[in-house]
C-alpha cells in the first residue's frame, strides 16, 4: 500500500481541464497494462519452473530435511505472481483517486490473513500460512478485478498471456522430463539455463515478444539501477 502510495501519481488532483486529465489518466493505465505484460512474461515461467522445481530446489539449496516445505513453496510462488498484479492494480486505483477503497482492500485482505494464520498454522504448518497468503490474494484480485468491471476497461492481453502460457508450459516439458538428470547444483543451474533459452524460443516463435519490447524492458531496468 505505501509503494503503491508513493510512486503513483493521482492525476485526479493535477491542474488540467477534465479531458486532459483523462487522456493523462488513461495513457499511464496503458503503460501500467504494458508493464503487467512484462510481469506476465516473467511470472508465468517461474511458476511453472519454480513449481516442477521446488522439491529439487529445497533438497539442494537447504536439505532433504525440509522437504516438506515444497508445497509452501508452491503456494508462495503462485501468491507472489498474484500478489504482483494486485500491486499493479492498486497502481490504478491510486492514479483514479480511490485511495480509501485502496485502504479497505488491503486492511480486509491483511485482516484475512492474519486470521487465516491463526486457524490454519497450528494444523497445517508452513502450508496453513501460504495458503492464508495465497487466500488474501485472492480476494484482493477479485475485489479490485470487480470495481473494474463496473468502472473502468481492463486492458488484458489474454492473447499475449496465453502465449506465454503456451511457451511455459513446452519449457516445464522440458523441465519435467530432465528431472531424473539433475543430480547435483551444476546441473541444476545448467537446465535452468536451458529452459530460459527454450522459453525465450518459442515465445519469439509464437510472437508473443519481440526484440523491441525486450530492449525497451533492458532500458526499464537499466533506468531503474540508476
Amino acid at each position: 500500500l505505501l509503494i503503491t502510495f508513493f510512486s503513483c501519481p493521482n492525476f485526479e488532483n493535477v491542474s488540467l481541464t477534465k479531458l486532459q486529465g483523462r487522456i493523462i489518466l488513461f495513457a499511464a493505465i496503458g503503460g501500467l497494462f504494458a508493464l503487467m505484460g512484462y510481469i506476465v512474461f516473467f511470472a508465468i515461467p517461474i511458476f511453472i519452473g519454480g513449481t516442477i522445481l521446488a522439491q529439487t530446489l529445497i533438497e539442494f539449496i537447504f536439505s532433504v530435511k525440509f522437504i516438506t516445505a515444497t508445497k509452501p513453496f508452491i503456494l508462495l510462488l503462485l501468491s507472489q505472481v498474484l500478489g504482483i498484479i494486485v500491486i499493479s492494480m492498486g497502481s490504478i486505483l491510486r492514479m483514479n483517486n480511490k485511495l480509501n477503497l485502496l485502504v479497505y482492500i488491503s486492511f480486509l485482505t491483511a485482516s484475512l490473513n492474519i486470521i487465516g494464520n491463526i486457524l490454519l498454522i497450528p494444523s497445517y504448518d508452513l502450508a496453513g500460512a501460504a495458503f492464508s497468503s495465497l487466500f488474501s490474494f485472492i480476494i484482493g484480485f477479485w475485489l479490485q478485478y470487480m470495481w473494474f468491471k463496473r468502472n473502468m476497461p481492463l486492458l488484458w492481453e489474454w492473447e499475449r498471456y496465453f502465449k506465454f502460457l503456451i511457451s511455459s508450459v513446452i519449457m516445464g516439458s522440458f523441465i519435467y522430463v530432465a528431472l531424473p538428470f539433475i543430480i547435483n547444483i551444476i546441473v541444476l543451474v545448467f537446465t535452468i539455463i536451458i529452459s530460459a533459452i527454450i522459453y525465450l524460443i518459442v515465445v519469439f516463435v509464437l510472437k508473443g515478444i519481440n526484440l523491441n519490447e525486450l530492449k525497451c524492458l533492458k532500458n526499464m531496468v537499466s533506468r531503474g539501477n540508476h
